[in-house]
């Protein structure tokens, strides 16, 4: 077994295990197991107001699923429906099969 065969099997048993971090979401239609990562998402809706950004910004939430569960990598300004609700990609990322998304209040 190979390192990233390792990194990906932990996905599932350690960073999306459903008892300890993450939670079912729909997601496009779909349930998965997803966290939604509450410090960052503070951070990242803080960012804007320290630096005294003066339009509003809308806020944003980090999202981390599975690259295997979720499908092809969602493009940036892709609309995702997150639990009924309509978000914009922001940012996407593929980290080692896990996917860190960065979603907009559409």
């Amino acid at each position: 077994m190979s390192f990233k065969d390792d990194i990906a099997e932990d996905i599932h048993s350690v960073f999306l295990v459903e008892d300890e971090f993450a939670e079912k979401h729909m997601i496009d239609g779909k349930e998965m197991l997803a966290n939604i990562d509450e410090v960052k998402t503070q951070r990242h809706n803080n960012n804007d107001q320290e630096w005294g950004n003066l339009k509003k910004k809308k806020k944003s939430i980090i999202l981390y699923v599975a690259g295997k569960d979720f499908g092809r990598l969602p493009a940036a300004n892709r609309i995702l429906v997150l639990d009924g609700r309509n978000y914009l990609v922001q940012d996407a990322v593929n980290d080692n099969g896990m996917f860190i998304l960065t979603l907009e209040v559409a």
